[in-house]
């Protein structure tokens, strides 16, 4: 019974990091191609990572802390749903199963929704910042060649 809590946390673990690192090449992607659009040379993903690091950190953090928080939830919910199952379709599916299935689903949902969270609202992303900076600059300096500084242009 321990070495099968062991592999569910393990589980739930490699579901959280999947989740953290499929946001990260989500936002690593998208920051390319802002920057293209800009012509703005992006780095890649190991700069993005080098400059964003405390966000990473703090979203490793928060991974531990949700175990913490849910890990005896988590191992009681497995003991109360051991022997219990339910019909579907005409086949007898281990309540266990599910419950993982939605465990799973849940720890992956935290990863990607705090690194998200964390670059936009808690140390903002570094990167994106640099990107947008550069495109604020190159931004500002064609709008004195056009002598539109103080007339934004209209989105059509």
């Amino acid at each position: 019974m321990t070495l099968e809590i062991f592999y569910v946390y393990l589980n739930l673990i490699v579901a959280s990091l999947a989740g953290m690192f499929i946001m990260l090449l989500s936002k690593s992607t998208d920051m390319q191609s802002t920057a293209k659009l800009g012509n703005v040379q992006y780095e890649g993903f190991g700069t993005f990572l080098k400059r964003d690091w405390k966000a990473v950190a703090a979203n490793v953090l928060a991974i531990v802390a949700t175990f913490n928080i849910f890990g005896k939830a988590v191992y009681a919910m497995d003991v109360f749903m051991a022997d219990k199952s339910y019909e579907l379709f005409g086949f007898n599916i281990p309540l266990e199963y599910v419950w993982h299935a939605f465990v799973a689903i849940f720890f992956f949902c935290t990863g990607y929704a705090g690194q998200d969270f964390i670059l936009r609202r808690v140390f903002k992303s570094v990167q994106n910042k640099l990107i947008k900076d550069k495109l604020d600059e190159k931004t500002t300096e064609l709008d004195r060649q056009r002598g539109t500084l103080d007339s934004p242009d209209p989105v059509k």
